[in-house]
């Protein structure tokens, strides 16, 4: 994996290829894969010989899980004298406890530290302790740290193994903030408080008879049917079905099936009599489509079965993807238990009983279901979880399903369930609506970011995009009066000033655009673009001198600001008042832009033309005008300014800017 970037911009690619890896391990995660390719764990023996520095104990000592593990933190569990070990995994089981239970002669002593709390932390974090033995003898030395290893803290104790030897000859500890200090202790295996200040090492009482008994967890018997019981609230991705997607009477199943899958083919006749039922082929090809027809009245059917399209399939796998965390596709036989108002009681992988459906469908009268969805009892810690659309949304706009996103969220938002907070209740409606804005339908949005800002009245993200949506629609004095409400409250928002700026531009009120820039320069001084703007509108507002000495002043802070440049080529070529002409200044700019695009900007082109015009070269500027001629698919925009420099080359007559009064 990439490493971590050293700031927000991510310099060289870096931060996109951190971004890259982390998406690629959360990919791994979902789809149940192990980081590590399933390796067992390992645990190595330090043999001290000059040839053979350690061996692989692994098997020896029970240590060799093939668990997905993580993270290990090492604590004298049960004070014996010697450091069992905390393993977690990614997969079950999520925790185990490796316990020491080697018997020996071995030696031990371990100290807790606690620091004075002033010149040094309370938990001494940062100390230092050196253990001396005997003359001669290196010091054993430990640090306490507030971390340990991936995902995990061992104990703050600190354990020596002392092998054969049971004296002590003394105990230093450099404290993080204070001198170093000597404690007096001469008993091995035993367990030390040292508190700073105190040079005395305290006995510590550990408890008596400690012992780990271990006990088995009651499950189920395995099953060949995989039935996942969702909580309240998870509302089913549309499907077609004829048109007959809204009749549902009573709580329905709906089966996926395929006629090459011979256990979809078993499973089918004893559905005949079921009447709350909707068996939904899952082929595309149209030679398979076929075989299913026939293997379908085989069964005894007498009508066509459905078919389901490539979309629909991949919204239902999308669906059970969001609700069951595992990105694993979507088997057949697969089922959807669901109530007439299409939310979800059941998810099941594998053949189906109609008493177990029967019994689910009691499920719609419960709020809480997670006692029917849980393998074994026990004790619930959290709150009673509610569907939220917004994971199955995500997972289809991660496939690529924009608009099977906006189908679902359509049908899922009037129907979200009234124990949702208040935010994710606008969240969900301010999501629909940014989909429904960037695929062209803003009208639709409208009324959608309305509930969504009744919901979220201070949220900035609505208040921009409900201003966008008025934009969007042609109504400037409702984007202008959205905008103005939502800056209000954010008042230093630089998107919010960004796109007030615009809407007064359209409205053509060009002296408040302009004092919104300024808002916007000063909170951004570094924003080139946004000086540059201030030298356009100042134009447009007719004040030319003002745009000149604005646009010379950007460039004398930034003059990498091509914009800026351009602009002012133009003014000096092409201005209507004479006294704003300088078309030698114009040119000289001109040929600079020129130079630093390699003549392949066709703006900057057309600005020379302009300057040399003005400058009576006109067969240079005809030149100029051969060379853009040839350049295809321009801009509206460039494409009338072309006509329009044109034409008055044809006469011989200076082009003149007709937009700035």
């Amino acid at each position: 994996m990439s490493q971590s970037p050293l700031d927000a911009q991510g310099r060289d690619g870096q931060l996109q290829s951190y971004r890259q890896g982390w998406k690629a391990l959360n990919r791994l995660l979902h789809e149940n894969k192990s980081f590590s390719g399933r390796e067992t764990n390992n645990a190595f023996l330090n043999c001290g010989a000059d040839n053979t520095r350690f061996a692989d104990v692994s098997s020896a000592i029970g240590w060799d899980f093939a668990d997905d593990a993580r993270a290990i933190a090492a604590v004298d569990w049960d004070f014996d004298g010697d450091l069992d070990y905390w393993v977690s995994n990614r997969t079950a089981p999520r925790v185990r406890l490796l316990e020491n239970t080697l018997e020996n002669a071995n030696h031990f002593i371990s100290f807790l530290l606690e620091g004075n709390g002033t010149s040094t932390n309370r938990d001494a974090i940062g100390a230092r302790l050196e253990l001396r033995l005997g003359d001669g003898e290196q010091p054993r030395i430990k640090t306490l740290h507030a971390g340990h290893s991936f995902l995990s803290q061992s104990s703050r104790w600190l354990h020596f193994g002392l092998g054969g030897k049971a004296q002590i000859q003394s105990i230093t500890v450099n404290w993080p903030g204070g001198d170093p200090e000597t404690f007096e202790v001469t008993k091995a295996d035993h367990h030390y408080l040292l508190k700073q200040g105190n040079g005395s090492a305290l006995p510590f009482s550990t408890p008596k008879n400690i012992k780990l008994q271990p006990s088995s967890q009651p499950v189920h018997p395995p099953t060949p049917l995989a039935r996942t019981i969702p909580p309240s609230g998870n509302i089913l991705p549309p499907l077609k079905l004829d048109g007959n997607t809204e009749e549902l009477i009573a709580p329905t199943l709906i089966q996926l099936w395929s006629g090459t899958c011979p256990h979809c083919l078993a499973e089918l006749p004893k559905w005949k009599k079921w009447d709350h039922l909707i068996l939904l082929c899952t082929d595309f090809k149209t030679e398979d489509q076929e075989q299913a027809r026939i293997a379908f009245r085989k069964t005894g059917f007498t009508n066509d079965p459905l078919f389901c399209s490539e979309e629909e399939l991949l919204s239902l796998d999308a669906f059970q993807a969001s609700v069951v965390d595992l990105w694993i596709p979507l088997p057949v036989p697969s089922s959807f238990l669901i109530t007439p108002t299409w939310e979800v009681l059941g998810i099941y992988r594998g053949a189906i009983e109609e008493e177990l459906v029967t019994k689910d469908a009691e499920l719609a009268l419960q709020l809480d279901r997670r006692e029917a969805g849980a393998p074994f009892p026990g004790t619930w810690i959290a709150e009673i979880p509610i569907g939220n659309p917004m994971r199955t949304s995500n997972q289809l706009l991660e496939r690529g399903l924009d608009q099977q996103a906006i189908s679902y969220l359509q049908r899922a938002v009037p129907r979200l369930h009234p124990k949702l907070s208040r935010f994710e209740k606008g969240d969900s409606l301010l999501t629909l609506a940014r989909l429904l804005g960037i695929n062209g339908r803003s009208g639709e949005a409208l009324p959608v970011l309305i509930k969504s800002r009744a919901l979220l009245p201070e949220d900035s993200r609505v208040g921009l995009l409900l201003a966008q949506a008025y934009l969007d629609t042609k109504d400037l004095k409702g984007a202008l009066q959205a905008n103005s409400l939502t800056l209000n409250q954010h008042p230093t928002n630089l998107n919010l000033l960004d796109q007030r700026s615009l809407i007064l531009r359209q409205l053509k009120e060009w002296l408040s655009a302009i004092e919104t820039d300024r808002r916007i320069a000063q909170l951004s001084p570094s924003s080139a673009d946004v000086k540059t703007r201030i030298g356009s509108t100042l134009l447009f507002a007719g004040k030319p001198q003002e745009a000149i000495q604005q646009l010379k002043q950007t460039l004398a802070k930034h003059p990498r600001e091509l914009d800026a440049a351009n602009i002012l080529a133009r003014v000096l070529s092409c201005h209507s008042n004479s006294s704003v002409r300088s078309p030698n200044e114009a040119l000289v700019l001109a040929n600079r832009l020129c130079q630093i695009s390699r003549n392949r900007n066709i703006s900057f082109l057309l600005t020379k033309a302009t300057a040399l015009a003005n400058l009576e070269k006109y067969d240079e500027a005809d030149t100029i005008l051969k060379l853009v001629k040839q350049q295809k698919n321009l801009s509206p925009s460039l494409e009338n300014r072309l006509t329009q420099i044109n034409n008055s080359l044809q006469d011989k007559t200076p082009y003149r800017e007709t937009r700035w009064p």
